[in-house]
């Protein structure tokens, strides 16, 4: 009879709990860094025109970001080019991402980037010292 008292106090506890639980108010968090991690891109009269890839295979954050240009020359938009780099100094601050990336042309010059993730699950890139390049969203495709 012990037993099955205990038991019953037992779940009794269980289901305050849950109910407890169930009531708190929800606490905003902080995107983690795993909310960085995949492949972003966006598209630009259909074709590719910057895409981040994200990863942390080594337990620390890294990546790629290939900037397209794209041609309307043959009256269809296609990518006619790309730069690839590779991302140095990558921080997440919650909803920040920060990186440098090398210039081709003079290496010992780093154009600054700016990942900002909003809260509809895109991310708008910015690089605040380059000389013209416009602000764009991203789309997390994988």
């Amino acid at each position: 009879m012990k037993l099955s008292g205990f038991a019953a106090e037992i779940l009794l506890m269980l289901a305050a709990g849950v109910a407890v639980a169930q009531t708190a108010p929800p606490v905003a968090q902080e995107p983690s860094r795993t909310a960085w991690l995949g492949v972003w891109q966006n598209d630009f009269d259909g074709q590719p025109g910057v895409i981040v890839t994200l990863a942390d295979d080594t337990g620390e954050l890294g990546g790629t970001v290939v900037l397209n240009m794209i041609s309307r020359e043959s009256g269809e938009p296609r990518v006619v080019g790309s730069v690839p780099h590779v991302m140095v100094h990558p921080r997440a601050d919650n909803e920040t991402l920060t990186f440098e990336v090398k210039t081709p042309r003079a290496p010992r010059i780093m154009k600054q980037f700016v990942m900002v993730l909003k809260s509809d699950g895109t991310a708008i890139i910015h690089c605040p010292n380059c000389d013209v390049a416009p602000a764009v969203e991203l789309t997390k495709k994988w």
